[in-house]
C-alpha cells in the first residue's frame, strides 16, 4: 500500500540560491546610519515587493508551472497564493547575519532551478534599486549639508570683511603695519 501512495505522489524538486548582503559602504563618520534594519526585516520588506501577484503570475506563465492545476481550471490567484505560501521560501542562511537564501519547490527540476534563479534576480534587482535610492538620498543629504556650510562660510567671510572695513587700521592683524607707519612718521618728525 505504501508503494502505491509513494508512486502516486508527484516528484518534488527544490532549488535554492544563496546570496550575501553587503553592509553600508558610506563611513558612519561621514553620514551616520540613522536606522539599523535587521536582515530578516529587510528580507520581509523586499519579499513583499518581489512576490507580488503580477511577478509570480509572469513566472508561472513563463515557466509553464502548475499545468495540471491550470487545466483543471484552478484560478491563477489560487496558484499564485500557493506558490507564494507553499513553494517559495526566503530566509536567513544559517547563523550568518549577512546571508540569505531563496528556494522554490516544484515538480520539474529544471523549472525549479530557473524559478529560484529568477526569484534571486528579482531580490537582487529590488535590493539594488533600494541601494540606489539610498545612495541618491545620501548624495542629496551631503549636497544639502555642503550648501548650508558654504552659505555659512560666505556669511562669515562677508561679516569679517565688513568688520575689517569698519575698523580699518584698528584690527590686531594691522598692528605690525600700524607700528611701521608710526615709526616712519616719527622718523619724519
Amino acid at each position: 500500500v505504501a508503494a502505491v501512495v509513494v508512486r502516486a505522489m508527484p516528484d518534488q524538486f527544490t532549488a535554492t540560491t544563496t546570496m550575501m548582503v553587503t553592509p553600508q559602504q558610506v563611513p558612519e563618520s561621514l553620514v551616520p546610519q540613522t536606522v539599523s534594519v535587521r536582515l530578516d526585516d529587510r528580507l520581509n520588506t523586499i519579499r513583499a515587493q518581489v512576490l507580488t501577484r503580477p511577478k509570480l503570475e509572469s513566472i508561472i506563465m513563463d515557466q509553464q508551472l502548475y499545468q495540471r492545476e491550470r487545466q483543471r481550471g484552478e484560478l491563477m490567484q489560487d496558484l499564485v497564493e500557493r506558490m507564494r505560501d507553499s513553494d517559495i521560501f526566503v530566509g536567513q542562511a544559517g547563523r550568518a547575519e549577512d546571508t540569505f537564501f531563496v528556494s522554490f519547490t516544484g515538480e520539474n527540476a529544471r523549472a525549479a532551478q530557473e524559478v529560484a534563479n529568477k526569484l534571486a534576480s528579482l531580490f537582487i534587482d529590488r535590493n539594488t534599486l533600494e541601494r540606489s535610492n539610498s545612495v541618491e538620498q545620501t548624495a542629496q543629504f551631503i549636497d544639502t549639508e555642503l550648501e548650508a556650510v558654504t552659505r555659512q562660510l560666505r556669511l562669515a567671510e562677508g561679516n569679517r570683511e565688513t568688520f575689517r572695513k569698519m575698523y580699518s587700521g584698528r584690527t590686531p592683524d594691522m598692528l605690525g603695519s600700524n607700528q611701521g607707519a608710526l615709526a616712519g612718521a616719527q622718523d619724519q618728525l
